[in-house]
């Protein structure tokens, strides 16, 4: 009768332990990312940071990229790629073992956690967090609003909370060495979502401010202190765009963009009276 009592707690405490590291891995929003390229775009779209530690994480999530569909996020660690643990490996192998699977077969299975949840989660065995994650598929194409995004040009979002929508519904990440701020997630069909916010914008300005080189920290103070209201606005831009204007050595500033697309509707002006006087100069 003991015994049987006793195969009874064990038996329990077996079944408890994997309920609370069930709950841990759903609160640690473990995912199974499973990426695929697309034939209409160079890359995956995700960057592992450089460092000597042997856990990779991700510091850069492109925006309208396979890996952005495929809910990959910046500060993500990668435990494993194909069901392979890659936990210790540094960047050198982690970069290699990610390549070689998508140049054979155009895809790769990774499993993420945040990666402030990895120590926490370091305790547990590999497989038993891999099936608790959440699946996360990327489209096999395009889809059609990545495809239409307009290139190279800054946007406003203005955000209005209401009864409709009574949260802003978006979240931040910090940028390389804490400076500027990424948009990490934005909730579908919430106020950020329905104003043009997406995944990956790098915020310029808060409110007409210009904060994109301020720290990190300061500015989601900003953010917090705005959001107090029922109004926000935001000037983006996305991934691609935030590289040409760096590049070009452009100012990503509202006031010179604003200043640089009326001299391009000058321009254009120009050019439409210009073919209206040859048409009426040729009848």
């Amino acid at each position: 009768m003991s015994d049987k009592t006793s195969e009874a707690k064990v038996h329990f405490r077996s079944n408890a332990k994997v309920h609370e590291v069930d709950l841990r891995i759903r609160e640690a929003n473990v995912r199974l990312c499973q990426l695929c390229l697309w034939r209409n775009r160079k890359g995956i779209g995700f960057h592992i940071a450089p460092s000597s530690s042997s856990l990779p994480v991700i510091c850069m999530v492109e925006s309208n990229s396979p890996a952005s569909a495929g809910g990959l996020k910046i500060c993500d660690a990668i435990l494993a790629v194909n069901n392979k643990n890659i936990s210790e490996a540094n960047y050198q192998q982690a970069t290699t073992i990610i390549k070689t699977a998508l140049n054979t077969k155009g895809r790769v299975d990774l499993l993420v956690v945040e990666q402030k949840f990895y120590k926490e989660l370091k305790k547990n065995d590999i497989s038993m967090i891999s099936s608790s994650a959440k699946i996360l598929v990327t489209p096999h194409s395009m889809p059609a609003d990545f495809f239409n995004f307009p290139k190279h040009q800054p946007r406003t979002c203005d955000i209005h909370v209401n009864q409709d929508n009574k949260t802003f519904g978006f979240e931040v990440v910090s940028g390389d060495d804490n400076i500027g701020i990424y948009i990490q997630e934005v909730a579908p069909d919430s106020a950020a979502s329905n104003a043009g916010l997406r995944k990956s914008d790098r915020i310029i300005e808060i409110n007409g401010t210009y904060i994109e080189q301020d720290s990190s920290k300061s500015i989601m103070k900003k953010i917090d202190e705005a959001t107090e209201k029922n109004t926000l606005q935001f000037y983006v831009v996305d991934t691609e765009t935030y590289e040409y204007y760096k590049q070009n050595k452009m100012d990503l500033r509202s006031v010179n963009n604003k200043r640089i697309q009326c001299v391009k509707h000058q321009q254009t002006m120009i050019m439409q009276n210009s073919k209206s006087d040859i048409s009426r100069n040729s009848s």
